[in-house]
C-alpha cells in the first residue's frame, strides 16, 4: 500500500509567543510539531502542503487589502524536514511581496528540490498541473484559487486563478493522463464551516470533469465533506502549521490521507490541534463528530441556504463600512459610527485601503456571493430571521 498525505497551510508565523522562524531555519520542527505528525509525514510516500507565504529576504509589499505575509528563504529547511515533495502556490498570499518575492519563492523551491503547482512566472506555467507516480499509479495535481490579489491573469506572474471557462477543461485534460486527480482549490469564505451554493456547484462540476478528490483550503477552519458522483469533496481542511489566530475555528485542522491499494483509493482524515503554537495529533473526538454532523446537514438544500444567509447577515456590515471609508482613519470611523448618514457621511470619500477592500469584495466570488445573497434575499428572509432570533432568545 502507498500513502499520500496532504496538509493545509504551512506558514512560519507565530502570534502565541512561540516564534517558529528559528525552528524552520534550523529544521528542528519537533519544537513546533508533535513527533507523531512528523512520523506520519516521514512514513508517507508523497507529501503535499499549501505554501501560503512568499519565501524572500527582501520586503516588497504588494498594494492590497489584508496582511502581507513573508518568510525568509532559509525557512525552506523546515519544509524539507517535513519531507514535503510538492507545494501548492495557488493561494491569495503567494504574491504578497510582489513579483520579486514570487520569483524568489520559485527559485527557493527549485533549489530545494520541492515541486510546486498552481503558479508561475507566466500564465502557461501557472496553469500546468503536476503529474507524479506513486507506486504504479499516476497521480495528477491541479491547483487553482479564487480571485484576490495574486492572480497570474492580473499581474502576469502569480497564482492560477480559477476561471470556469478554462479550469474545468484543465481538469478534464489532466484526468485523461492520470489514474487519480486531486484538485487543490483555494477558495471559500474564511471561518465559515459550511459551503456556499456557488462553491458547491464549482466543486461538483470539478468532480464531473474528472477530479477524484477536491480539497478546498483557505477558510482556516474544518468545514464538511460531500460524496458526489464517485468523487469526494472536502469543503474546508483547516490550517496545519499557521499560528495566526486564536479564534476557536483556527485551532484545528485535518491532515488528509489517500491510501492506494491496487486500484482502490481510500481517503482518510487525521485531526490536528494547535495550542500555544505547538501542533499535535488531536484526541478530541468532537472535531470529527462535528465535522460529520455538518456533512449530514448540508444534504438538505434548505439548511444550506438558511445557514449561509445567517452567516452573510453577520458579515454584511463589513461591506457597507468599506464603502463608506470606515477602514482608513479614526476620523472616518468616528463619522461612520456617530454621525447620521442624512447629515453627510454617506458622501465620505474612500481612502486607498477601503478602495482595495471594496474592490476585493466585488471581484472575489466568495465575498460577492455572500453579500449579494443577503441583499437579494433580505426582504424575504428578514421576517423569518427575526422570528428565529426571538425564538432562540425566549428559550434562553
Amino acid at each position: 500500500m502507498k500513502r499520500i498525505i496532504i496538509g493545509a497551510d504551512v506558514v512560519p508565523e507565530g502570534m502565541s509567543g512561540r516564534d517558529p522562524i528559528p525552528h524552520f531555519i534550523s529544521g528542528e520542527m519537533n519544537n513546533l510539531v508533535e513527533q507523531g505528525i512528523l512520523d506520519l509525514f516521514k512514513n508517507a510516500d508523497f507529501r503535499v502542503v499549501n505554501l501560503e507565504v512568499p519565501l524572500t529576504d527582501k520586503e516588497d509589499k504588494l498594494q492590497k487589502s489584508g496582511p502581507n505575509l513573508m518568510a525568509p528563504t532559509a525557512t525552506i529547511k523546515g519544509y524539507q524536514t517535513l519531507g514535503v515533495d510538492l507545494v501548492t502556490i495557488a493561494n491569495n498570499h503567494i504574491l504578497d511581496q510582489n513579483i520579486s518575492g514570487f520569483k524568489s519563492t520559485l527559485e527557493t523551491l527549485d533549489n530545494a528540490g520541492i515541486k510546486h503547482v498552481g503558479g508561475g512566472m507566466n500564465y502557461e506555467d501557472a496553469i500546468k498541473p503536476q503529474i507524479v507516480e506513486v507506486g504504479d499509479k499516476k497521480i495528477g495535481f491541479y491547483a487553482t484559487c479564487q480571485h484576490e490579489f495574486s492572480w497570474v491573469q492580473d499581474y502576469g506572474s502569480g497564482a492560477n486563478g480559477f476561471d470556469p471557462l478554462y479550469s474545468f477543461d484543465h481538469i478534464a485534460e489532466l484526468k485523461a493522463k492520470c489514474d487519480y486527480v486531486i484538485v487543490l482549490y483555494h477558495a471559500g469564505v474564511e471561518h465559515y464551516r459550511y459551503t456556499s451554493p456557488y462553491e458547491q456547484r464549482n466543486c461538483r462540476r470539478m468532480i464531473e470533469k474528472g477530479a477524484d478528490l477536491v480539497l478546498m483550503q483557505h477558510t482556516h477552519c474544518i468545514s464538511c465533506e460531500e460524496d458526489y458522483k464517485g468523487g469526494k469533496i472536502l469543503y474546508g481542511q483547516g490550517d496545519f502549521i499557521f499560528d495566526h489566530s486564536e479564534m476557536e475555528s483556527c485551532l484545528s485542522g485535518l491532515l488528509v490521507t489517500i491510501d492506494i491499494d491496487g486500484d482502490d483509493f481510500k481517503i482518510g482524515y487525521i485531526p490536528v490541534e494547535r495550542k500555544d503554537g505547538f501542533i499535535s495529533l488531536s484526541k478530541n473526538p468532537k472535531i470529527i463528530e462535528d465535522f460529520n454532523k455538518r456533512s449530514e446537514e448540508i444534504k438538505d438544500p434548505k439548511f444550506l441556504e438558511d445557514v449561509y444567509y445567517d452567516y452573510g447577515r453577520q458579515r454584511v456590515h463589513w461591506f457597507t463600512n468599506g464603502i463608506m471609508g470606515y477602514y482608513n482613519s479614526k476620523w472616518i470611523r468616528f463619522a461612520v459610527e456617530h454621525i447620521d448618514s442624512k447629515r453627510g457621511n454617506k458622501y465620505l470619500l474612500h481612502g486607498d485601503r477601503s478602495r482595495r477592500l471594496v474592490t476585493n469584495y466585488i471581484t472575489n466570488p466568495a465575498h460577492r456571493e455572500l453579500y449579494v445573497n443577503v441583499f437579494a434575499k433580505y426582504t424575504e428572509k428578514e421576517a423569518e430571521w427575526q422570528a428565529k432570533q426571538k425564538t432562540e432568545k425566549d428559550k434562553r
